[in-house]
């Protein structure tokens, strides 16, 4: 009998912790019709106007340029790619630890980066923006003479 019991009781502690593990219902999870989601999560009306979206990109660029600094030049002796959108420079004149940056690759930079022929150790000139919580960005490189 005291099995029943604790099978009885099992059973229902499970139900529990099962029905506490549940989700949303669907309906509510899924947004209304006409509607479609962003990436941000939140539903959008699938008619709204698309000027929205051009000036949204208009924002973004703007936001870009105000917290880029004035153009900087420096030499250094290129390491590498960092990855494909960026490079490491160990900058002359600066301590060993801080010395190593890495830099954002500009899109014309990335367009035409095979042609520069650039191997580990090459010096480089270059020239970049800091960019506020961002890697800096590289808008121009070439050989040193």
């Amino acid at each position: 009998m005291s099995k029943v019991w604790s099978i009885l009781l099992g059973l229902v502690l499970l139900g529990a912790l099962l029905t506490g593990c549940g989700t949303k219902d669907k309906e509510d999870a899924m947004p209304q019709d006409g509607a479609i989601v962003d990436n941000s999560g939140s539903a959008t009306d699938e008619n709204a106007n698309t000027n929205e979206d051009a000036n949204t990109n208009e924002d973004v660029t703007n936001e870009e340029n105000e917290n880029m600094s004035d153009v900087l030049t420096a030499t250094g002796s290129y390491v590498g790619l960092a990855d494909s959108n960026s490079v490491e420079i160990k900058i002359d004149g600066v301590t060993e630890n801080e010395g190593y940056r890495v830099f954002k690759l500009s899109d014309e930079i990335r367009a035409n980066y095979d042609s520069l022929g650039l191997d580990t150790g090459d010096q480089v000139s270059i020239k970049y923006q800091e960019v506020e919580n961002a890697q800096p960005l590289l808008l121009e490189i070439e050989k040193a003479s």
